[in-house]
């Protein structure tokens, strides 16, 4: 009777396939967005980085249970995306 202490776990148990894929597509995003991205785009290499680093974490933690997790995360997902549509102008 122990605890999931496993984000990806816990999204099949709670969301399904569909929450594993969201979780899994915002990862494979986040590495092919750093390899693509420029030497000189800081911003986007650190919210790619750190969403990397983040989920990461979450194969050994459970991380959404606290809001401002969520809210950090959502952020750093955000830099990525402006980080690229800058880099694409």
């Amino acid at each position: 009777t122990g605890a999931i202490d496993n984000q990806f776990f816990t999204c099949i148990h709670e969301c399904g396939i569909i929450g594993l894929l969201i979780l899994t597509k915002i990862l494979t995003k986040a590495i092919s967005r750093l390899r693509k991205c420029n030497t000189n785009n800081t911003v986007g290499k650190f919210a790619n980085i750190a969403l990397i680093g983040i989920l990461v974490c979450y194969f050994f933690y459970e991380g959404f249970n606290y809001i401002m997790t969520l809210w950090i995360f959502m952020m750093l997902a955000t830099l990525s995306d402006i980080s690229v549509k800058e880099e694409n102008k």
